[in-house]
Order: structure tokens, then C-alpha cells, then sequence
């Protein structure tokens, strides 16, 4: 009986340890709950395709949420990483259509295609670089800074574009979005690899030390020595070349540069990632995120074959997304506010 009680208290104190007071043990309940919910109630769940599909829409969100992430980390906000990510897409997609000849071999048209994912990268550097100008060093307020810098960045796309879409690629291009390597469809590499690099530079290195301390306590971190103004400059540099990563993904999968493909429902669904994973300034990891963004792409796969006969589904999944985010955002408040009285 006496092994039994002390079993049983390891087992409570292990639950509110791991669980009760750890968002990642969380997420993964989450992530359980969530999967085995829809495996008992959509047949089509549980499918090698669904899964296919799935691991290639959370890699373009997910990149974009840890995008979204470290900026967060240095007590900032960056909603323009999604008009980032289309004009990445757009200035790749005219080095490709300017170099991209008839009668090129397959591996020259690789050389142009990976040419234009580097002008993707300079891009995203360049618009990330003017992110980090306005808000580490002009001290603009981040929502409004990156809300104009959004708007720069499409109106320019729709300046040069006349507002049209670019299309006329050669397929090689598809690889980004729609490539597999040995069966693992190549953008969930892709996040897997980002997801790697950030863990071990937040993780393991002065930088990532010094990105925490920014945001946990921007005067400490100045006093200590800290460069705040370019630790946020980097911050957001970075931002910007992962944004650019997620164009060329959704410009090989689709094909074509937009816009406005997703300025809306891509920035709703990466604040809402860093919601559920509980990152706020100075406080977060890259694995919640990475828990979060599998949980929420389960979810939204779930919801679409559950509301795929229901009348207006799309206005009725966005309305499930919105009571999520507040639902969350107020677990989130409150949890925060327990905290710091108990502190």
C-alpha cells in the first residue's frame, strides 16, 4: 500500500511538474487530444495523404510563426513578415523569368531557380534590415512599425505587379514547394532545419542569451553591457530571411507570386501560434512552437473535412480561429497574473 501512495505521489508531482506547469507538456496534451479526437471521428484523418499535405502547409506557417517568435522575443511584434514573404517571392520569381532560357538543361535551370532563391534571401535581409532600423534604432512602436512596413512592402509588390499575378515558371521551381526527399515532403525539411539552426542559436549562444535578455529586461540588458538597438536589428534581419524562406516554399508550391496571398489569415494563424505556445517577451522556445504549429495544422485539418458539407465553411472556420485566439489570450492573461503573485 505504501508503494502504491508513493507511486502515485511521484506520478501527481511528475504531472504538475511536466504538465500543469509546463507549456510544452501542455501542448503536447494538446497535440494528443487533438489527434486522437479527429482519429476516432474523420476516417479521413488518419491517411499517408492527409499526413502529406499536412507536413507541407505547416512548414510555410511554421517558418513564418518563428519569424513571428523572436521577434516577440525582444518584447517586439512583426506583422508584416507575410508581405515580406510575397515580395521575397515576387523579386526570386523575375530573376527566374529573366534568366530562365528555352532549351536549358535540368541542371542550369537548378543554378537560376537556387540564383532566385538567393534574391529571395536579400530581400527578406533588406526588409528585415528596415524592420529593425524603425524599431531598434528609431524606437517606433513594433505594431505600427512593421503595419506600415507591411503596407510599403505591398504596395510595392502591387506598384511593379500592377497588382497581377506572375506566373510562367519552369517546374523545376516546384521542388521548394512541392518536392519530396525520400518520401518526407523537402518543406518540412526545410522547418525542420530552421527550426535546428534557431533552437541551437537561441539555446547555445551569447546572441540567443543576449536576444532573452532584451526582452525580458531591456534596461538590465543595457546595463549589462548589452547593445539592445542591435540585438534588435539582428532580431529582426532574421525575421526577414526566414520570411523569405516561406515565399519561396509557397512560390514553388503554387507557382505564382501574389500579393496578398495570405496577409490575412497567415499573420491571424502565426500571432496565434505564439498564443498557444505561451511566448511572450523574454519568455519562449522554439520547441513549443514547433508542438504548437503541428497541434494547430491537426486542428485545422480536422475542422476542414468535419466542415467540408457544412454551408459557408471558410467564414465559419475563421470564426473558430478568432474564439480560439481569445480563449487563449485570456488563459494566457490570467495564467500571467497568477505568476507574478505568486511571485
Amino acid at each position: 500500500m505504501g508503494k502504491s501512495n508513493n507511486f502515485l505521489e511521484k506520478l501527481k508531482a511528475f504531472w504538475n511538474k511536466n504538465v500543469m506547469k509546463s507549456r510544452t507538456g501542455q501542448l503536447v496534451i494538446i497535440l494528443i487530444v487533438v489527434t486522437v479526437f479527429f482519429a476516432f471521428t474523420e476516417k479521413k484523418f488518419f491517411r499517408v495523404k492527409t499526413y502529406e499535405s499536412m507536413l507541407r502547409q505547416l512548414a510555410e506557417l511554421g517558418i513564418l510563426a518563428i519569424a513571428v517568435f523572436i521577434c516577440q522575443l525582444v518584447g517586439g511584434l512583426n506583422i508584416s513578415v507575410m508581405a515580406s514573404a510575397n515580395l521575397s517571392a515576387l523579386m526570386a520569381g523575375f530573376f527566374i523569368l529573366a534568366n530562365a532560357k528555352e532549351g536549358m538543361s535540368a541542371s542550369q535551370l537548378n543554378l537560376v531557380v537556387l540564383g532566385g532563391f538567393g534574391i529571395a534571401i536579400l530581400t527578406g535581409f533588406i526588409a528585415g534590415l528596415i524592420n529593425g532600423l524603425i524599431v531598434g534604432y528609431f524606437k517606433l512602436p513594433p505594431l505600427l512599425a512593421t503595419l506600415g512596413t507591411g503596407s510599403l512592402y505591398t504596395g510595392l509588390f502591387k506598384g511593379i505587379t500592377g497588382g497581377e499575378s506572375i506566373f510562367g515558371y519552369p517546374t523545376n521551381l516546384e521542388f521548394f514547394g512541392n518536392g519530396s526527399v525520400r518520401g518526407v515532403p523537402f518543406p518540412f525539411i526545410l522547418f525542420i532545419v530552421v527550426s535546428l539552426i534557431m533552437f541551437v542559436i537561441l539555446r547555445y549562444t551569447k546572441f540567443g542569451y543576449r536576444i532573452y535578455m532584451t526582452g525580458a529586461n531591456t534596461t538590465t540588458a543595457i546595463f549589462s553591457g548589452i547593445d539592445t538597438k542591435s540585438i534588435i536589428l539582428k532580431t529582426y534581419v532574421m525575421a526577414g530571411v526566414l520570411s523569405s524562406i516561406t515565399g519561396m516554399i509557397i512560390l514553388g508550391r503554387t507557382m505564382s507570386a501574389n500579393y496578398d496571398y495570405g496577409l490575412a489569415t497567415y499573420v491571424l494563424f502565426t500571432i496565434f501560434i505564439a498564443v498557444i505556445s505561451g511566448s511572450r517577451a523574454g519568455f519562449g522556445s522554439v520547441l513549443n512552437i514547433f508542438i504548437a504549429m503541428i497541434a494547430l495544422q491537426s486542428l485545422q485539418t480536422g475542422f476542414n473535412y468535419m466542415l467540408q458539407t457544412v454551408r459557408g465553411n471558410t467564414y465559419f472556420r475563421d470564426f473558430i480561429w478568432g474564439v480560439l485566439l481569445i480563449v487563449f489570450l485570456i488563459i494566457n492573461y490570467y495564467t500571467n497574473v497568477k505568476k507574478v503573485e505568486l511571485s
